[in-house]
């Protein structure tokens, strides 16, 4: 969760990486056995909500870029893990995919 000023502002939650997506190999260009080795290495944001009823300017990108920040420590202490690479979805039917208002 994300705080301001002691209030609930937003929800972000990680797990484990897609096991397939072929734009992301293709991106990185990995063989099949270099996806098995690293995908540990990859994580996935399944959650991202700025709470219905909250209204500030630019939170969106406030709150990932503060959350990617401690990601990698957060991962590593839990899991046991370096965070190499972060990703995400969107279902562009009903969303954009920006972090706008």
């Amino acid at each position: 969760m994300a705080l301001l000023n002691g209030q609930w502002v937003a929800l972000v939650g990680w797990g484990a990486a897609a096991l397939k997506n072929g734009p992301r190999e293709k991106w990185l260009g990995r063989s099949s056995e270099q996806k098995k080795q690293r995908l540990n290495y990859v994580v996935n944001n399944q959650r991202f909500l700025i709470l219905p009823n909250v209204r500030i300017k630019n939170l969106a990108s406030k709150v990932l870029a503060l959350k990617t920040k401690r990601l990698a420590a957060d991962w590593l202490a839990a899991f046991g893990y370096p965070v190499l690479l972060a990703e995400t979805f969107v279902g562009h039917r009903r969303f954009a995919g920006t972090c706008c208002s």
